[in-house]
């Protein structure tokens, strides 16, 4: 083999190994191919959705995954879907990315925010919270959380909207990505601008007060588990016991019959325990127990 056919034939192996890491990306379910869902992935992936209205998209996804699918049997194979992916990378080499769209103020970002912007972020932090991103299932519980999935902006819609959002190659939105999927979905549903920060602005309420309801669930239910901590209403002193019989107080110190100090931690048992010994066990077996020595008999 030639220098030439060894380099032909390594860009072809490399280029094999690309599909191949795209075809196991697309592959969300991992049925070892690609249904039409999925396939909306790969063109968004590849720019095709690109100004196309959503409510058309689904008739874009539908010819590409037909010209695609060689067999007819509604599904992709790894084989089915190189030389397609292959030749649409070929094409697709000029095509803008969705990095390239213009977002007008990203989170980060040192301008004023307005209304819709501050909304999008309260709803965006609450389900990416330290991850920075969302995921499909996450922006599409955010579009219905917001009343905008109704008969004509579908879920499937969403679905659609969050592929086209996200960056290429992406399976989530980062702040800036959200904010362009809220945008897009204003412009196709089609919503106000105004009436979407509204639904947001909402959303964001619930989300609050989902919050604050689960961490006093959570708060509660601690307590339940430790009757012996601190208990609300005017922040007691949190060192506090509850009295074990005869006066003593959790934690402290209690005195034997010799003396000894024996510290313990919930003195309770310990203490009914040493009484119940005190009472029944006689003087001399007391004395060997607590380590006196009674002089030896004559």
């Amino acid at each position: 083999m030639g220098d030439m056919d060894e380099d032909i034939y390594e860009a072809l192996q490399e280029r094999e190994a690309v599909s191949r890491e795209a075809f196991e990306k697309y592959d969300k379910d991992g049925s070892g191919t690609i249904d039409s869902d999925e396939m909306v992935n790969v063109l968004a992936d590849l720019g095709m959705l690109e100004g196309i209205p959503s409510v058309h998209v689904s008739q874009i996804v539908e010819h590409e995954f037909k010209s695609a699918d060689s067999d007819g049997d509604m599904a992709l194979s790894f084989e089915e879907f190189v030389p397609y992916y292959n030749k649409m990378i070929d094409l697709g080499s000029t095509m803008p990315t969705n990095d390239d769209l213009p977002v007008t103020n990203n989170f980060g970002g040192d301008g004023p925010k307005d209304e819709f912007q501050q909304a999008s972020e309260q709803v965006f932090s609450h389900y990416a919270r330290a991850k920075g991103q969302i995921s499909g299932a996450q922006f599409r519980r955010a579009t219905q959380l917001c009343n905008l999935v109704d008969k004509k902006f579908t879920v499937k819609t969403a679905d659609v909207v969050f592929a086209k959002a996200k960056g290429r190659g992406e399976r989530s939105l980062d702040s800036q990505g959200f904010e362009r999927a809220m945008a897009i979905t204003s412009a196709e549903k089609p919503i106000p601008r105004e009436e979407l920060t509204a639904r947001l602005q909402g959303a964001a309420k619930t989300l609050a007060a989902q919050a604050e309801t689960s961490a006093a669930a959570a708060a509660a239910e601690g307590e339940e588990e430790n009757p012996f901590g601190t208990r609300g209403g005017g922040g007691g002193d949190s060192s506090a016991q509850p009295a074990t019989p005869g006066g003593s107080t959790g934690g402290s110190t209690m005195k034997g019959g010799n003396g000894t100090g024996l510290r313990t931690c919930a003195e309770g048992p310990v203490r009914m325990l040493q009484d119940e010994i005190n009472t029944n066990t006689p003087h001399d077996a007391k004395s060997t127990m607590y380590g006196e020595h009674k002089p030896a008999r004559p």
